[in-house]
């Protein structure tokens, strides 16, 4: 593996299958780059993948896109959408409610990752990006 690998992105469907088929492009994506070994932060980005397609396809506008990049173990991640509705770290409940259907997304996203944000792309989007 080198240092440096360079980003790759990716088009997904605006369907339901799009977070299944991220997850698989993740899964994938992680072990030909030799870090499918660290299974507990291959899992970690499956899931905050999942969560941020999921949220796209529910909150935003397609197309949607996902691009992955990795320098020396770091992970480097991303969704875009055309949504204009922009989260803020933090933005939700504190201490979210276990037992509400909606509402845990990005508090699952800081718990997985060092850091994330959001890109706002005027006409375009945004893109919410992570690194781990």
């Amino acid at each position: 593996m080198t240092p440096a690998t360079a980003i790759q992105v990716w088009n997904l469907p605006s369907t339901p299958c799009a977070a299944s088929q991220a997850r698989e492009i993740v899964r994938k994506t992680l072990a030909d780059r030799g870090l499918a070994g660290r299974a507990d932060t291959t899992e970690d980005i499956v899931l905050v993948i999942c969560e941020l397609v999921t949220n796209a396809l529910a909150h935003a506008t397609p197309p949607i896109q996902m691009c992955l990049a990795t320098t020396s173990g770091t992970i480097y991640g991303g969704v875009s959408d055309h949504g204009a509705a922009l989260l803020r770290p933090g933005s939700e409940r504190t201490v979210p409610d276990l037992f509400a259907e909606h509402g845990r997304g990005l508090a699952i996203v800081t718990a997985c990752t060092q850091t994330w944000g959001i890109i706002p792309r005027g006409a375009e989007g945004k893109m919410v990006w992570f690194i781990k």
